[in-house]
């Protein structure tokens, strides 16, 4: 049977539109992530030295799909439909139109081991195979690497492996993605029941861990490289979105909840959480954009 875990606590009093892809900045010790439909980004500092946090809410864009780090500095972002190089004040100093289909739009985004960034997109009213996954090299040069997807969401490099895990949610399934050379190839890691709800976002941990934030369910579960199930966070609000870990030791799990299709007088709907573990995550790889 899994470790059920229920202390999952609400960073803050703030309740965010749809909160989504959490990345822990240790330069700062600060939480950001995006409020993808408001286009906003939203920082929280404070959390790791016991200070009470703080919330500054920056407005970037209309759509803002996801923000990762750069490499040399700053950070790099997805919009509806580009792709933003920020710099440390995260002000847009570059911007690369990438898609030119008005019907689709960047969901989310993360780098493999190597900082090369992937980016994948979903159509704006969710019809089914209209999204693709992009590979973005340091030129900034899309090259799409998967079509017929649906809606594109976790990206994360495998910690002891090769390639990446990748979730199409449509397909209820964590993948392992590989790209090699021009041939990108996907193998079902887990599969999904319909009443577990939805895979999105998704955590590594240096375990080789895999956790999975998933959609409607209230639950963050963490898998096993064998892909057996180990750990289950259960939540107070169902539309659970992304996690990513974080804190001084990189043993705090950050979970990101959205208002989206969320029941009616759920009061911690779009509410941050954070959940002490005994499990350590991996430094978020930076882009080389």
């Amino acid at each position: 049977m899994p470790t059920v875990l229920t202390d999952a606590t609400p960073l803050t009093q703030d309740r965010f539109q749809h909160a989504e892809g959490p990345v822990w900045d240790a330069a700062e010790s600060r939480l950001l992530f995006v409020d993808m439909l408001e286009g906003n980004l939203v920082i929280i500092d404070g959390i790791a030295h016991h200070r009470p946090p703080r919330t500054t809410i920056l407005h970037v864009d209309d759509v803002l799909a996801f923000i990762r780090p750069r490499r040399d500095g700053g950070w790099v972002a997805g919009s509806a439909n580009s792709i933003l190089i920020l710099n440390e004040e995260f002000a847009v100093v570059d911007r690369r139109k990438i898609l030119h289909d008005r019907r689709t739009r960047f969901n989310e985004g993360g780098c493999d081991e190597h900082g090369i960034l992937y980016a994948g997109t979903m159509a704006n009213d969710a019809t089914p195979s209209l999204g693709a996954l992009y590979r973005i090299d340091q030129h900034l040069k899309p090259e799409v690497i998967l079509t017929n997807v649906t809606v594109s969401n976790g990206f994360v490099p495998r910690p002891y492996g090769v390639g990446n895990y990748y979730v199409d949610s449509a397909t209820r399934r964590i993948d392992i993605l590989t790209v090699d050379g021009g041939r990108t190839t996907r193998e079902p890691f887990v599969m999904f029941e319909a009443d577990d709800g939805t895979p999105d976002g998704l955590a590594v941990d240096t375990d080789g861990g895999v956790w999975a934030a998933l959609w409607g369910s209230g639950r963050v579960q963490r898998y096993d490289p064998s892909g057996s199930l180990t750990h289950v966070i259960a939540l107070p609000t169902s539309q659970v979105s992304s996690c990513a870990f974080g804190g001084l030791d990189r043993s705090t799990l950050f979970i990101t909840t959205s208002q989206v299709e969320s029941a009616e007088g759920d009061s911690l709907a779009g509410a941050v959480f954070s959940v002490d573990t005994d499990f350590r995550g991996f430094e978020l790889t930076s882009s080389v954009l």
